[in-house]
């Protein structure tokens, strides 16, 4: 097994326990060596601290392998999410309780 899989596997093992920070850390200097290994950006997008990272990082890996299915099921699942969040649903117009 090379070096570059070593650190994928233990940014994998990592993000399975929830080191995040471990993952990112590991990643990020990966992604020094090879940053177009669109593996290593979806892994980045999973250990990503906050929805933006997660979306820049995962949107990489689209660009640079636009079928990778995980990398896009990922992503269009924080839109979705992000987006529920952001925007809630207006009330309706026609609540009979809703005072005028």
């Amino acid at each position: 097994m090379t070096r570059y899989d070593e650190r994928l596997d233990a940014a994998r093992y990592y993000i399975s326990v929830l080191n995040l920070p471990a993952a990112r850390e590991i990643l990020l200097d990966y992604l020094n060596d090879f940053p177009a290994n669109p593996q290593a950006w979806y892994l980045l997008g999973q250990a990503a601290d906050d929805d933006e990272a997660a979306i820049e990082a995962l949107e990489r890996a689209l660009q640079l392998d636009p079928d990778y299915e995980d990398a896009s099921i990922l992503l269009a699942g924080i839109k979705r999410d992000a987006e529920m969040i952001t925007y809630p649903t207006p009330p309706e117009d026609d609540d009979p309780n809703r005072e005028e």
